[in-house]
């Protein structure tokens, strides 16, 4: 597996943000059309409750790309992303759990003798 490649985040107010992120292991997560509506449902509540307008968005199987621009003039990028993408990992874990549960110990990860996913 390749190292992750950080993109560093410029919070410049007015400036409108290209944002590109992958599923967990570049997983193909998003093929799954319950997947993309919990995506979608995330994204919507996040832009609402962060005061961000949705330019453009493409969902492929193991990928995201957006553009936003936000319209506070303070503003973390790494908050937004945090907002629209924890609620769909929390929904999809759950689910995994109920039905897949042979997943699990793929998407988890032991640090500090804490199991986390």
């Amino acid at each position: 597996m390749e190292p992750r490649r950080h993109r560093r985040a410029f919070n410049e107010a007015g400036h409108a943000h290209e944002l590109t992120f992958c599923c967990y292991h570049q997983f193909p997560f998003l093929k799954a059309d319950r997947t993309c509506e919990w995506f979608c449902d995330a994204l919507q509540t996040a832009r609402k409750q962060l005061e961000f307008d949705l330019w453009a968005y493409v969902l492929m199987p193991e990928h995201v790309h957006l553009m936003i621009r936000p319209r506070r003039p303070v503003y973390e990028i790494a908050e937004i992303l945090k907002a629209i993408k924890e609620p769909v990992a929390r929904q999809a874990i759950d689910w995994i759990e109920r039905h897949s549960p042979d997943w699990i110990p793929r998407l988890s990860v032991v640090k500090n003798g804490r199991t986390r996913r």
